[in-house]
């Protein structure tokens, strides 16, 4: 990741605690994991709970398998600091829909697309009512408008998503 402000977002814990109770009811029929509704919101309205939450929320979207791609492989400053210094190569991927269908149906785990979005401004996030989808375009999704020239797509796969480090 190239841009110092991503995965930056202004995560708001200002739900009423109704929604906050329902949404922990779905979570825990999704999961099975219990929690203690009452703390929980108790929790989101204090400093020190919000942190917590905030830290736990960082810790599993960096989790997530990333892989890069653009839709110009001719953009000059991309080859300067991706392509070695002008020296490296471009590999192209046939994107047909078919192509990209059996790559999100990949086992072990599914991975999804996502067009990059360019912002000058962080995602707002209703801690309490930020489906995955959102959370995802607004994590790993969104970058500043300092690096629009990228055109950058992503696939994403949480806990990894299948995707492996190549060291």
């Amino acid at each position: 990741m190239n841009d110092p402000f991503e995965y930056v977002v202004d995560i708001r814990f200002d739900s009423s605690p109704e929604t906050i109770a329902r949404n922990l009811r779905r979570a825990q029929e999704r999961t099975g994991q219990r929690q203690l509704i009452d703390e929980t919101i108790a929790d989101s309205r204090s400093i020190t709970g919000q942190i917590m939450m905030q830290r736990g929320f960082s810790n599993h979207t960096k989790q997530w398998g990333t892989c890069s791609f653009t839709s110009d492989v001719c953009d000059a400053e991309m080859w300067a600091y991706y392509g070695e210094g002008h020296t490296g190569i471009a590999v192209v991927y046939n994107s047909t829909p078919e192509v990209v269908g059996d790559v999100l149906e990949a086992e072990p785990m599914p991975l999804f697309p996502l067009k990059v979005e360019y912002k000058d401004e962080p995602a707002v996030l209703h801690y309490w009512e930020a489906q995955p989808n959102v959370v995802a375009q607004s994590t790993v999704g969104r970058k500043s408008r300092n690096w629009e020239h990228e055109k950058e797509w992503r696939f994403v796969g949480e806990d990894g998503g299948g995707l492996r480090s190549v060291n």
